[in-house]
């Protein structure tokens, strides 16, 4: 065996979760791991694949997540951009629902400001019902100008925005009924037809503070940012269960985003995952994505500039080794943040349809029924 040792026995100290660094505003989390198991989920298609529409390929993906006892898959969005393009998340998940039939569904995440929350809400009630209720809505703000524009919204205004929608959507998927005072999105009392059976959860992105808040106040969940260490992120959730009880509300579920790359092989993390992860994140901050880590003006400021980032640097921001070591590091992060699902950003070698299935199965054999 040929990876970091330290990716083996990993513990809160090994972290550094009770640093001084963490916020001591934060509540600690509650132990409730015992009684429950992590759900993983991962993106459809892939990180290679991301950009397909080979639809017979896509139904074939979520199938095979489906039969190996993944819980869930995801669909992003981005307009306008060719590399990712995935302009309309829900239409995606609407064919998916169709092709599948335990596999649970999670935007992740639609762009809420750049829509009408009406539109959402519809469309979002609509696939609930016609999935027997699998579909989850992830809702951020987004953070690409071009988007905005594109859209003819004005990009200053996404966060007041965002909590109008959010906030309307949690209340007529609550009450079966549209009727709302805001500045963005007055609207008048509206039945929701067709009404689900039950709420669709809604899923709010994010760890900066009005992002948590949103959560806290009208939120069922919380999606996560995935490049900040168990420490860090610690305190993110301290804050976010925090905020929820300040609320009167109990906190929801947390979908913990990580990237992930299941394999033996040292040289092959280093040399392929690690670079593609660095080079995937830096675009995001060429377009604007505040993301919310430490560290940032070493590895980042050193990968933009060409230079290697070894395994070690980047220990306890991702999950990386083989079937032991992985189960290992989720239950290491469950147990000290109380995640209920994860979503893989990326599984493992996936070059090919072929090379993604086999890393799949590895998955649902060696990793799924242990955590």
């Amino acid at each position: 065996m040929d990876l970091c040792p330290s990716l083996i026995y990993l513990s809160q100290a090994d972290f550094g979760l009770h640093s001084s660094k963490a916020d001591e505003t934060a509540e600690p989390f509650e132990a409730f791991w015992e009684v429950q198991m992590v759900k993983l989920g991962t993106s459809i298609g892939g990180r290679r694949a991301i950009a397909a529409t080979d639809w017979t390929t896509i139904a074939d993906d979520a199938k095979l997540l489906e039969d190996l006892g993944f819980d869930f898959t995801t669909v992003g969005q981005h307009s306008f951009t060719p590399e990712f393009p995935s302009p309309a998340p829900l239409t995606r998940m609407a064919w998916l629902a169709g092709k599948t039939e335990r596999l649970n569904l999670l935007t992740g995440v639609v762009i809420l400001p750049l829509y009408p929350p009406a539109s959402i809400a519809e469309q979002v009630a609509e696939i609930s019902v016609l999935s027997g209720g699998r579909i989850m809505l992830g809702a951020g703000v987004g953070y690409r100008q071009y988007e905005f524009d594109g859209y003819q919204i004005d990009m200053k205004t996404r966060g007041r925005r965002m909590d109008e929608a959010v906030q309307l959507l949690h209340q007529v998927f609550q009450t079966g009924e549209f009727e709302f005072h805001g500045k963005f999105y007055p609207m008048p009392k509206l039945p929701l037809a067709p009404r689900p059976a039950s709420p669709p959860p809604i899923f709010v992105g994010g760890t900066s503070e009005p992002a948590l808040n949103r959560a806290a106040r009208w939120g069922d969940g919380l999606l996560t940012e995935n490049m900040s260490t168990l420490e860090v992120m610690s305190g993110y959730l301290g804050r976010y269960r925090q905020l929820t009880r300040g609320a009167g509300r109990q906190p929801g579920s947390v979908v913990l985003y990580r990237n992930a790359y299941l394999s033996t092989s040292r040289k092959e993390i280093e040399e392929d995952f690690i670079p593609a992860v660095l080079k995937e994140h830096l675009g995001y901050r060429s377009h604007g994505a505040a993301e919310n880590v430490d560290d940032e003006d070493t590895f980042y400021a050193r990968a933009a500039k060409g230079e290697t980032i070894g395994l070690e640097e980047l220990d306890g921001r991702m999950l990386a080794g083989d079937p032991e070591q992985m189960i290992r590091q989720i239950k290491t992060w469950e147990k000290a943040i109380g995640m209920t699902h994860i979503n893989l950003m990326g599984v493992g070698p996936e070059t090919s349809p072929e090379a993604r299935r086999k890393t799949l199965e590895l998955w649902g054999k060696e990793v799924i029924p242990y955590v």
